[in-house]
Protein backbone atom coordinates (compact mmCIF):
# COMPACT_ATOMS: atom_id res chain seq x y z
CA UNK A 1 0.00 0.00 0.00
CA UNK A 2 2.74 2.12 0.96
CA UNK A 3 4.40 2.13 -2.58
CA UNK A 4 1.16 2.93 -4.11
CA UNK A 5 0.49 6.13 -2.52
CA UNK A 6 4.74 7.05 -3.35
CA UNK A 7 3.95 6.27 -6.85
CA UNK A 8 0.38 8.11 -7.14
CA UNK A 9 1.59 11.65 -6.68
CA UNK A 10 4.70 11.22 -9.18
CA UNK A 11 2.70 9.87 -11.83
CA UNK A 12 -0.26 12.99 -11.71
CA UNK A 13 2.62 15.27 -11.30
CA UNK A 14 3.37 14.17 -15.23
CA UNK A 15 0.18 13.92 -16.41
CA UNK A 16 -2.89 16.35 -16.36
CA UNK A 17 -6.27 16.51 -17.66
CA UNK A 18 -7.78 19.08 -20.47
CA UNK A 19 -11.58 19.48 -21.57
CA UNK A 20 -12.74 18.56 -25.29
CA UNK A 21 -14.50 21.40 -27.12
CA UNK A 22 -17.25 18.81 -25.71
CA UNK A 23 -16.55 19.49 -22.18
CA UNK A 24 -15.07 15.89 -21.49
CA UNK A 25 -12.01 15.43 -19.82
CA UNK A 26 -9.34 14.01 -21.33
CA UNK A 27 -5.96 12.78 -19.77
CA UNK A 28 -3.10 14.63 -21.41
CA UNK A 29 0.15 12.56 -22.77
CA UNK A 30 2.95 12.07 -20.15
CA UNK A 31 6.63 11.35 -20.18
CA UNK A 32 6.65 8.36 -17.53
CA UNK A 33 6.55 4.88 -19.46
CA UNK A 34 8.66 2.99 -21.02
CA UNK A 35 10.20 4.10 -24.83
CA UNK A 36 11.95 2.71 -27.62
CA UNK A 37 14.76 4.92 -29.45
CA UNK A 38 13.95 5.59 -33.05
CA UNK A 39 16.69 7.51 -34.38
CA UNK A 40 18.51 10.72 -34.36
CA UNK A 41 18.44 14.20 -36.23
CA UNK A 42 21.54 16.34 -36.08
CA UNK A 43 20.74 20.02 -37.43
CA UNK A 44 23.74 21.08 -38.35
CA UNK A 45 24.02 25.02 -38.13
CA UNK A 46 27.16 25.27 -40.12
CA UNK A 47 24.84 24.12 -43.26
CA UNK A 48 21.14 23.91 -42.07
CA UNK A 49 21.36 20.31 -43.10
CA UNK A 50 19.85 17.44 -41.12
CA UNK A 51 21.76 14.01 -41.02
CA UNK A 52 19.57 11.56 -40.01
CA UNK A 53 20.56 8.31 -38.01
CA UNK A 54 18.42 5.54 -37.94
CA UNK A 55 18.52 2.95 -34.98
CA UNK A 56 19.05 -0.56 -35.70
CA UNK A 57 16.47 -3.29 -35.08
CA UNK A 58 18.41 -4.01 -32.46
CA UNK A 59 18.82 -1.08 -30.83
CA UNK A 60 15.30 -0.15 -30.99
CA UNK A 61 14.88 -2.94 -28.32
CA UNK A 62 16.73 -1.47 -25.40
CA UNK A 63 14.21 0.14 -22.72
CA UNK A 64 14.30 3.90 -21.79
CA UNK A 65 11.72 4.33 -18.93
CA UNK A 66 10.93 7.34 -17.56
CA UNK A 67 9.95 6.63 -14.01
CA UNK A 68 8.60 9.37 -11.18
CA UNK A 69 12.35 10.76 -11.10
CA UNK A 70 14.70 8.28 -12.59
CA UNK A 71 15.17 8.00 -16.22
CA UNK A 72 16.59 4.10 -16.73
CA UNK A 73 17.81 2.65 -19.55
CA UNK A 74 18.28 -1.00 -20.38
CA UNK A 75 20.59 -2.04 -23.42
CA UNK A 76 20.30 -4.79 -26.10
CA UNK A 77 23.24 -5.43 -28.61
CA UNK A 78 24.50 -7.73 -31.08
CA UNK A 79 25.68 -10.47 -28.87
CA UNK A 80 27.39 -13.08 -31.37
CA UNK A 81 25.50 -13.41 -34.59
CA UNK A 82 22.30 -11.94 -32.91
CA UNK A 83 19.99 -9.11 -30.70
CA UNK A 84 20.35 -9.97 -27.40
CA UNK A 85 20.09 -8.21 -23.67
CA UNK A 86 23.57 -6.80 -22.71
CA UNK A 87 22.98 -6.98 -19.21
CA UNK A 88 24.09 -3.03 -19.85
CA UNK A 89 21.62 -0.61 -17.20
CA UNK A 90 21.93 2.92 -16.45
CA UNK A 91 19.86 4.78 -14.07
CA UNK A 92 19.85 8.78 -13.56
CA UNK A 93 17.98 11.09 -11.69
CA UNK A 94 16.41 13.71 -13.86
CA UNK A 95 13.60 16.35 -13.16
CA UNK A 96 11.10 17.82 -15.44
CA UNK A 97 10.11 21.46 -15.77
CA UNK A 98 6.23 20.47 -17.66
CA UNK A 99 5.36 24.41 -17.94
CA UNK A 100 8.63 24.98 -20.18
CA UNK A 101 8.73 21.35 -21.80
CA UNK A 102 12.22 20.33 -20.58
CA UNK A 103 14.34 17.70 -18.26
CA UNK A 104 17.48 17.44 -17.16
CA UNK A 105 19.78 15.04 -15.77
CA UNK A 106 20.57 15.77 -11.66
CA UNK A 107 23.46 18.26 -11.79
CA UNK A 108 23.26 19.31 -15.47
CA UNK A 109 20.41 21.86 -15.20
CA UNK A 110 22.34 23.81 -17.52
CA UNK A 111 21.75 21.81 -19.98
CA UNK A 112 18.25 20.71 -20.52
CA UNK A 113 16.70 18.59 -23.11
CA UNK A 114 13.54 20.19 -24.71
CA UNK A 115 10.65 18.46 -25.68
CA UNK A 116 9.31 19.19 -28.83
CA UNK A 117 6.74 16.08 -29.16
CA UNK A 118 4.76 14.58 -26.79
CA UNK A 119 1.49 12.39 -27.45
CA UNK A 120 0.63 8.70 -26.27
CA UNK A 121 2.73 7.34 -28.71
CA UNK A 122 5.47 9.61 -29.35
CA UNK A 123 8.41 11.92 -27.38
CA UNK A 124 10.69 13.77 -29.15
CA UNK A 125 13.31 15.85 -27.14
CA UNK A 126 16.22 18.40 -28.33
CA UNK A 127 19.60 18.74 -26.84
CA UNK A 128 20.78 22.24 -27.93
CA UNK A 129 23.80 21.90 -25.97
CA UNK A 130 26.38 20.05 -29.00
CA UNK A 131 28.53 21.69 -31.73
CA UNK A 132 28.44 18.42 -33.53
CA UNK A 133 29.68 20.38 -36.96
CA UNK A 134 32.62 22.00 -34.94
CA UNK A 135 31.96 25.66 -36.41
CA UNK A 136 31.74 27.48 -32.90
CA UNK A 137 27.83 27.19 -32.66
CA UNK A 138 25.65 24.99 -31.23
CA UNK A 139 23.47 22.45 -33.00
CA UNK A 140 20.15 20.76 -32.69
CA UNK A 141 20.31 17.26 -31.70
CA UNK A 142 16.69 15.83 -32.06
CA UNK A 143 16.28 12.23 -30.26
CA UNK A 144 12.88 10.07 -31.60
CA UNK A 145 10.79 7.96 -29.16
CA UNK A 146 8.38 5.53 -29.49
CA UNK A 147 5.90 4.47 -26.71
CA UNK A 148 6.29 0.94 -25.80
CA UNK A 149 2.94 -0.77 -24.90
Amino acid sequence: MKKILIILPAFFIFTSCRSDENGNQQIEASLIGKWSFQKVDAVKSATNQTQTIEKSDCDKKSIHEFLGTVHKSTFYGIVGSSCQLTGEVSSRNYTFDKANMKFWYENEQDYPYFITKLTENELVFEDRSQDVDNDGKTDIIRRYFSKIH
